[in-house]
């Protein structure tokens, strides 16, 4: 669930054209968040690392995306 809203909140937010601060926030969102789940049920491995990497890359890669179609759509 945690990446589908934040590949959702990407793709909204480089539509609207924000700048950087609206996928650094929802990538500091989402990793504090498997982060503090992770911890608490002392479960913080490699592969919770590579989740946490692999939702960044996919946030900025639909972000970036986003912001292109933005850019090709525009009048």
């Amino acid at each position: 669930m945690i990446w589908l809203t934040a590949l959702l909140l990407a793709g909204i937010f480089g539509w609207l054209g924000t700048r950087w601060v609206a996928p650094i926030l929802i990538c500091v969102v989402a990793g504090s968040m498997i982060a503090v789940d992770s911890i608490a049920a002392n479960e913080f491995t490699a592969s919770t690392a590579a989740t946490l990497a692999m939702i960044i890359a996919a946030v900025l890669v639909v972000w970036g995306g986003s912001r292109a179609l933005r850019r090709l759509t525009a009048g």
